[in-house]
């Protein structure tokens, strides 16, 4: 797999190849860039980039984190959703912080922030739920990127499956 830091462009796009499967790839033209593999119940999921393995997993019940580890079981990170659903922190066992929040009412976009406030990456997600990701050119190189972006897509995928899943079973009179 092509590392983060090795991009030739700076925006890429998730694939869905199968409608059947929820597995997603992100790729720099020919290269694959990562591999996202979520069960059917979204609770877990499993991502692989060059950096590694890492597991997602749901914890709780009213507040659901999402623990994230590396392919032999240690805890790397947790992320805390805010209530309104449209921001959360993701927090390393190192101490490393980092924001996500939603912007836009109508459009889908979502930005990932360092403790700092300094933009790292956005994505997008269309009608079609396709997801472009765009990076910022100076934060490639930070050995979190691929925990969030593996992350980000995780969350996109479990937003589009709830709001079908509330479509399915709302009953118009």
């Amino acid at each position: 797999m092509q590392p983060l830091s090795n991009l030739s462009t700076y925006s890429l796009q998730w694939v869905k190849p199968s409608w059947r499967k929820y597995h997603f790839e992100l790729a720099d033209g020919a290269n694959m860039v990562a591999t996202l593999d979520i069960n059917g119940w979204m609770n877990r999921a499993t991502g692989t980039t060059s950096a590694g393995t890492f597991i997602f997993k749901r914890a709780g019940f009213w507040k659901q984190d999402i623990i994230i580890h590396d392919a032999a079981g240690t805890p790397l990170a947790t992320y805390t959703t805010h209530w309104t659903g449209t921001k959360g922190t993701l927090t390393f066992v190192d101490g490393a912080v980092f924001h996500r929040r939603q912007q836009g009412f109508w459009k889908h976009e979502t930005i990932w922030t360092d403790a700092a406030g300094r933009p790292m990456f956005q994505y997008a997600t269309n009608w079609k739920n396709q997801t472009h990701v765009t990076f910022a050119p100076d934060m490639l190189h930070r050995p979190e990127m691929s925990v969030i972006v593996l992350l980000s897509q995780y969350l996109a995928a479990a937003a589009a499956t709830e709001t079908a899943s509330v479509a399915a079973t709302t009953v118009v009179p």
